[in-house]
């Protein structure tokens, strides 16, 4: 310290962000790219590339934060007894964001060199539109990066980049509010009652055929060899739901027999089956029974039992921070999604 101005920034520079990052952490702000959790990531980025211009390409927030918990322990005790989950944070940012800078630092170093050879002075926003969407370098070390090299960064044009991409966001938004709008047919039919599901203390249940309907639009009935969804007034088969896959099965009537594909809830209330026709014909006011798979609904039940012992366990060896993001549970077959801060280790 003390023999090169810019490095004794970079040292400050580090030492402020270490300790306002474990600040922020112990007062339950996690990194994200809004508000003030990017403000921390921000903070901790920052660090990072300091570090880096010091010369030290490898980790080191582990030793970095354990000094600063160390220096502020006396009068912060909550930074020792919950270290264990404030440093996995900081580390798996820190783990995220090396990686972010090997693969979007060569891009930019690349950009940065042709920008320069061609004689020019500012790097397009086109590039730093790239760096960011393609490999998450934020624009703000982007610009750093490029003044570092006598660059300017096209801010304009990498703005208009960002607000096309939003629109483009907003026209799937859009798209998908007039899909739920297609929905009218079922709302139509929930409105004239609510599915009964009876699956819970029944395999089979007689019932009604309230609606047919093929690619959407609603008919009369369905032949041999057809596809439809059928509504209704009371059904045994279960709908996919909590990450437990629909149940199978068959429903059958006079003189029909139907093949269940699927089972859903279209809109709240209402249980819609896609069928394939097997024979003869089905219709609207036809009796109707829905007949349970009985050991695929069994196995599909055990696999759901199976994530909630594994999401125990997990809290159990991880601590409350290890959260459910999603499941998928069929016969045979479970899936367990879920948020942890850092690598597992082979024990766990």
């Amino acid at each position: 310290y003390g023999a090169d101005h810019e490095d004794d920034v970079r040292f400050r520079v580090i030492a402020d962000h270490v300790r306002s990052s474990l600040m922020l952490l112990s007062d339950g702000v996690t990194p994200s790219n809004e508000g003030r959790g990017y403000i921390l990531r921000r903070l901790m980025r920052r660090a990072i590339r300091a570090m880096r211009l010091l010369g030290v390409e490898e980790a080191t927030f582990p030793e970095l934060f354990a000094a600063s918990r160390d220096a502020m322990k006396a009068s912060y005790p909550e930074l020792q007894s919950d270290y264990g989950r404030l440093s996995a944070y900081a580390f798996a940012e820190e783990e995220t964001f090396l990686r972010t800078l090997a693969s979007g630092s060569t891009i930019l170093d690349l950009s940065v060199s042709n920008t320069k050879h061609a004689g020019g002075t500012t790097l397009s926003g086109s590039e730093a539109f790239l760096l960011h969407d393609t490999y998450g370098f934020p624009i703000d070390l982007t610009v750093e990066i490029a003044q570092e090299a006598g660059l300017e960064v096209d801010r304009s044009a990498f703005d208009t980049l960002m607000q096309e991409q939003r629109q483009r966001a907003k026209d799937d938004a859009r798209s998908r509010k007039r899909a739920i709008a297609d929905h009218s047919v079922y709302r139509d039919f929930r409105a004239k009652g609510e599915t009964v599901f009876t699956g819970y203390t029944d395999l089979e249940t007689e019932s009604t055929v309230l609606g047919v309907l093929v690619d959407g639009v609603s008919v009369d009935r369905a032949s041999s060899g057809q596809v439809a969804e059928v509504i209704l007034a009371e059904t045994a088969l279960y709908a996919e739901s909590g990450g437990q896959v629909a149940d199978k099965g068959v429903i059958v009537g006079p003189g029909f027999e139907l093949d269940v594909i699927d089972v859903q809830r279209p809109v709240p209330g209402l249980i819609s089956h896609t069928v394939e026709v097997a024979t003869g014909e089905v219709g609207v006011g036809s009796a109707a029974t829905t007949v349970v798979d009985a050991a695929n609904r069994r196995a599909a039940r055990q696999a759901h039992s199976a994530t909630h012992l594994v999401h125990a366990a997990l809290r159990d060896t991880l601590g409350s921070s290890a959260t459910q993001a999603g499941s998928l549970n069929r016969a045979g077959y479970m899936r367990f999604d879920f948020t942890w801060a850092q690598q597992l280790s082979d024990a766990t």
